[in-house]
């Protein structure tokens, strides 16, 4: 059983439930009010954490697009250089090659021309870098001649003469009435030397012939 409270000759039960009951009130709205905030400021938190993300997406998804494209061009750029550098080494390996063969065919050239001049060819020994030549000259005017003929040949360096003699031995110059040219010539052998070229002249070739294959 409640007791009464008088103060006064009042009542004031009543009035102090009311008051229990008001700040009972405040404080559930208090906490209501901070629980509304708190899930606010998560919501806050998580939206701003989402779209951070997405924003990470993005950038990412585009870093990825530059990066395969960068891929592409850099995978492009790769596969040029190395066909370059293929046709580069294939020059460079056909150079040597082509070279002599060039120098040969000139000096054929020359020696079928060389061969209207009174002398004529008997023997060709090819060398490293040199081509050995036995000849027959009717004198020795058109052996000189025939070496400087030589010495005009691209890629000749010079021309020496190794051996030089008269091919008619002494029992058969009662047959030099009947062929006086071969009694009076001269057998030889001459030494065509080619040019060396040095690395650094070759280097310089194979980029002049690089710059030209680029140009075109």
């Amino acid at each position: 059983m409640t007791g009464l409270v008088l103060v006064d000759g009042f009542n004031v039960l009543p009035y102090r439930m009311k008051k229990r009951r008001e700040a009972r009130s405040r404080r559930l709205t208090a906490l209501a009010a901070a629980a509304l905030a708190g899930c606010a400021a998560v919501g806050a938190a998580a939206g701003w954490d989402a779209l951070d993300r997405a924003r990470l997406d993005e950038r990412r998804l585009a870093l990825e697009a530059s990066l395969r494209a960068s891929g592409a061009k850099v995978a492009e750029h790769g596969r040029l250089t190395e066909a370059e550098a293929q046709r580069r080494r294939a020059r460079d390996t056909a150079a040597p090659l082509a070279a002599p063969a060039a120098r040969f065919l000139a000096l054929l050239d020359a020696l079928a021309e060389a061969q209207q001049g009174g002398v004529a060819l008997q023997r060709v020994s090819q060398q490293t870098n040199a081509v050995e030549l036995a000849a027959f000259a009717s004198d020795s005017q058109a052996a000189a001649r025939w070496l400087k003929l030589l010495e005009a040949v691209r890629g000749v360096e010079a021309v020496e003469v190794v051996e030089m003699k008269r091919p008619v031995p002494a029992p058969l110059r009662a047959k030099a009435a009947q062929a006086p040219a071969i009694a009076s010539g001269y057998e030889f052998t001459a030494l065509v030397r080619w040019t060396v070229e040095t690395p650094a002249a070759q280097s310089k070739k194979a980029l002049v012939a690089s710059a030209k294959g680029r140009s075109k």
